[in-house]
């Protein structure tokens, strides 16, 4: 495995979802994500992630799918 790979997970040891929501909660005001259209605060980003979460779900879509 590839030595950079195996730092981050030893660095955020939590799967990706999880690693979000506890940014979200300790960090909810602090700028996550920026592009051309604007930004986004960890906690809209946790907020947006759940939305498609939810999205997906009422599609059929579980963990595991493929």
């Amino acid at each position: 495995m590839n030595s950079s790979f195996e730092s981050l997970i030893e660095q955020y040891p939590l799967p990706i979802a999880e690693q979000l929501r506890h940014w979200a909660a300790r960090y909810a005001s602090r700028i996550a994500v920026v592009d051309a259209k604007g930004s986004l605060t960890y906690s809209a980003l946790d907020a947006r992630v759940d939305e498609l979460a939810a999205g997906l779900s009422s599609l059929g879509l579980r963990s595991g799918s493929m």
